[in-house]
């Protein structure tokens, strides 16, 4: 059963699906490109989950998270790091899981979460409430990236942290090597700006954070190496999702098989684009 707890600003709680009206394909939810509409989205999520979850937790983990703190993930998604920081702060803690489309948090159990609908770039922030606030792959999908990182921060109590994950670039690489991926990478970003997502948005997390008043402001990228296959759906599905685009903006559709049989071949080493992970401490 979901926590009832008060959520000030962000009491608008809603299981009603987001994404209803028609408007194209990359016109859903404002300007998001995978809206849940696309029928792969929540096994992209999930395949976005496993590979990335290990990667938040120890970011995470090296801040002291611990038993009764107070936590918001924002732009939760399915809920996977959501459960997980309410499993790390039991007993007093709480976690608010707030998305601007909740369908995926249905899943959500434990006692100390409340679920709501929330807007980001659009509605007020409960300010210094959180010891922790996570927003991953969220501030790429956003007009005013720097505009949310100022407004997260001031959610922070004294001595709170923001921790902020994005990606910095779509470039892949293979051993043995693979030229498809340098192909596609520059029309695969122009498709991904063209549909409102900023995918090298991880390079201005640092400079944000600082730019927010935030203290202790560091940051790193994260490359996964591993074979080709299960690993990787999460790429071929973004790429399945803009594949129209990223043929409009150059790639052809030869280098786009390649691309997509390299990340299946499991005889290869994937190197995935980077991810950055960037945190910062609210002092007072």
């Amino acid at each position: 059963m979901l926590a009832a707890a008060g959520l000030s600003s962000l009491q608008r709680v809603s299981h009603r699906p987001v994404c209803e009206a028609d408007g194209g394909q990359y016109q859903e939810m404002g300007r998001y490109a995978f809206a849940r509409s696309w029928g792969r989205e929540d096994e992209r999520l999930a395949a976005l989950e496993r590979q990335l979850d290990p990667v938040s937790q120890a970011a995470i983990g090296q801040l002291g998270l611990a038993a009764g703190w107070r936590c918001w993930e924002a732009g939760a998604g399915r809920g996977s790091m959501a459960a997980w920081l309410a499993d790390q702060v039991t007993g007093s803690g709480s976690v608010l899981a707030t998305d601007i489309d909740i369908n995926g948090l249905s899943g959500l159990h434990q006692a100390n979460i409340t679920v709501a609908r929330h807007d980001l770039e659009h509605e007020d922030v409960p300010a210094g409430e959180f010891g922790l606030i996570h927003a991953r792959l969220v501030l790429e999908h956003l007009r005013e990236p720097a505009a949310a990182v100022a407004k997260l921060a001031s959610a922070l109590r004294a001595g709170g942290w923001l921790v902020l994950e994005d990606a910095d670039g779509l470039l892949f690489d293979a051993e043995p090597a693979e030229k498809a991926f340098a192909a596609i990478t520059g029309p695969w970003q122009r498709a991904a700006q063209a549909a409102g997502w900023n995918p090298v948005c991880g390079r201005y997390l640092v400079t944000g954070l600082q730019q927010a008043g935030l203290g202790r402001v560091a940051g790193r990228a994260h490359r996964t190496y591993q074979p080709g296959g299960d690993a990787w759906l999460a790429a071929r599905l973004g790429i399945e999702r803009l594949h129209d685009r990223i043929q409009h903006e150059g790639a052809s559709q030869a280098d786009l098989d390649d691309a997509v049989a390299a990340l299946n071949d499991q005889t290869r080493t994937i190197i995935g684009a980077p991810i950055v992970t960037a945190w910062g401490h609210r002092t007072s």
